[in-house]
């Protein structure tokens, strides 16, 4: 009945992700303005931060203890607003989208390989794959934004997709097997945003 009841709430999450989702196979287009709603969008305008995202959520679930899993997501979250800010500041490498790539690759390959690892490098990673997602929107928001409300509408709907992630992790992390399904997943999903 649990497990029906979870199953039921990750098929409403990924549906309402879904409908916020006109323009997905096209990778940041532009936003005009630049308030909370512009800021809520953008996470959801290209694959890469979509797969990105949830699949950090799934990889935190399988952590050891709810405070771990926690940590991860929190770290996470720190990473995306640093690397915002410093975004927004303009302080970025022009590389910046292919290591945000790069860092999809990375979590979709942990998830195949599928073997326990510290805490720490949990944290670490999450803030450091994070750090590069968080410099991408902060590049790409608009002139006219107003930051502090963009800021908070782009963490928000990282908070979704990171949430959304968690859900699906607590279906994954039961098994070795499944676990590897998501990895071949996410690295499927990102090889598909490669090419868009």
């Amino acid at each position: 009945m649990k497990q029906r009841r979870q199953r039921k709430i990750v098929y409403a999450l990924v549906c309402a992700v879904a409908c916020m989702l006109p323009g997905f196979a096209f990778a940041h287009p532009g936003h005009a303005g630049g308030g909370f709603w512009e800021g809520w969008s953008h996470p959801f305008s290209g694959l890469d931060h979509v797969v990105g995202m949830v699949s950090m959520g799934i990889w935190a679930s399988l952590a050891s203890s709810l405070r771990q899993r926690a940590a991860v997501l929190a770290c996470f979250l720190a990473g995306m607003l640093g690397g915002g800010v410093i975004g927004i500041l303009g302080a970025a490498p022009a590389w910046v989208e292919s290591t945000l790539m790069a860092s999809v690759l990375a979590t979709g390959t942990l998830l195949l390989w599928a073997k326990p690892c510290s805490i720490l490098v949990r944290m670490l990673a999450a803030a450091g794959f994070a750090a590069w997602h968080g410099l991408a929107h902060g590049l790409e928001i608009p002139d006219t934004a107003a930051p502090l409300r963009y800021v908070a509408g782009f963490m928000l709907a990282t908070c979704l997709l990171l949430c959304l992630g968690a859900l699906m992790g607590q279906w994954v992390r039961r098994s070795t097997g499944r676990t590897r399904w998501a990895g071949a997943g996410v690295l499927g999903l990102a090889l598909v945003a490669l090419g868009s």
